[in-house]
């Protein structure tokens, strides 16, 4: 009794074998075609991708918080703190309460040396001081939607501010709107 195989070695024949039980040379020319035929779509994909991700971290970014409003004139910019500090003032979720940082934009180091009365500048500087200090020890008190309430005290600070941002406005030759 004699065991007699015989092996066809036709092209179709070979393809299944080698389909049913690859050899890791057949995988590795596989994946290299696989990657040879996707390559000039690569580039598109990873630009499309770092442009979704810019345009989704760019909405939290805090240094272009505020960079629109440093085109503002020096007349305008205390009543566009004062706005900013009126939001908060009024805050019914987190998102009112975190209205402008007061670190970037107009209240800046560039931003302010941009201003030319030297009182407004220091003003200016000492309001938005006061108000990134208010926002961040009073933050916690508005963590939540649900439970954002601004208390009695973060209110007379910022009241206070205001106060001095108005008779710093005033000083300086300006009229309030």
């Amino acid at each position: 009794m004699s065991l007699q195989y015989d092996e066809d070695n036709s092209l179709l024949a070979r393809m299944q074998r080698e389909i049913r039980n690859p050899t890791k040379k057949t995988v590795l020319i596989l994946v290299v075609v696989i990657l040879l035929a996707i390559s000039p779509f690569a580039a598109g994909w990873v630009t499309s991708t770092q442009d979704g991700f810019e345009e989704t971290f760019a909405e939290s970014d805090l240094t272009v918080d505020n960079a629109g409003v440093a085109d503002l004139t020096d007349e305008e910019v205390v009543p566009w703190l004062v706005s900013q500090g009126e939001t908060m003032f009024n805050a019914t979720g987190p998102l009112e309460w975190k209205i402008g940082n007061f670190f970037y934009g107009v209240c800046s180091e560039d931003g302010i040396s941009e201003l030319a009365n030297v009182s407004l500048r220091d003003g200016v500087s000492g309001a938005c001081r006061s108000l990134g200090d208010i926002q961040g020890r009073y933050a916690r008190d508005c963590f939540l939607a649900a439970t954002c309430e601004v208390k009695q005290s973060a209110k007379d600070e910022l009241t206070a501010v205001f106060d001095s941002l108005w008779a710093t406005h005033a000083e300086a030759g300006y009229v309030r709107p």
